[in-house]
């Protein structure tokens, strides 16, 4: 679990550097945070657990791999409890949004991105993660997400859930 920490901590630090290579001024303008529940697609995945909640954070920048479109680094959290329960994952990827139109206090998006999940079903193991999914920014501040979170097999389970979450821009 050490091991974990660190790891997940010097990834983070490694990503926070190269968010301030691209902005100017790394302040709390370029958060959002996502709240939320998973619903696990596949019977293993639900033995290891059940129905998940979900938190995710993710940190906007002006990088993006395609034009025309926002890039941005997620980070989540799902798990069904908060004790030492297996069935934790933390997905950490690169996504692209891609805005659909722009109408006052309503833009609809759809957003991809790839990526590696720390994934705990049966040990602790990096897999390759990969989400998409649909959103809508209903004001200024506020959106909701449907997402699908899918992973390559750890242990035999895969990840694949499908999740909603509501979110805050700061």
């Amino acid at each position: 679990m050490k091991k974990t920490t660190l790891l997940i901590a010097a990834l983070f630090g490694s990503v926070m550097a190269a968010q301030a290579q691209y902005s100017q001024n790394l302040t709390l303008s370029n958060l959002n945070i996502r709240i939320g529940g998973a619903y696990p697609m596949e019977d293993r995945t639900r033995d290891f657990t059940g129905n998940q909640f979900a938190i995710g954070f993710d940190f906007r920048n002006s990088y993006s791999l395609i034009k025309g479109s926002q890039g941005y680094f997620s980070f989540d959290w799902y798990a069904g409890s908060s004790s030492g329960k297996k069935g934790k994952i933390f997905p950490i990827l690169w996504n692209q949004k891609f805005t659909l139109s722009q109408k006052e206090g309503f833009a609809p998006y759809y957003f991809a991105g790839v990526g590696m999940a720390s994934v705990d079903f049966t040990s602790q193991k990096w897999v390759f993660a990969y989400r998409g999914g649909v959103g809508v920014d209903l004001g200024e501040r506020i959106f909701t997400e449907l997402t699908y979170l899918g992973s390559e097999a750890q242990g035999g389970v895969r990840v694949n859930s499908l999740g909603l979450f509501v979110g805050y821009k700061f």
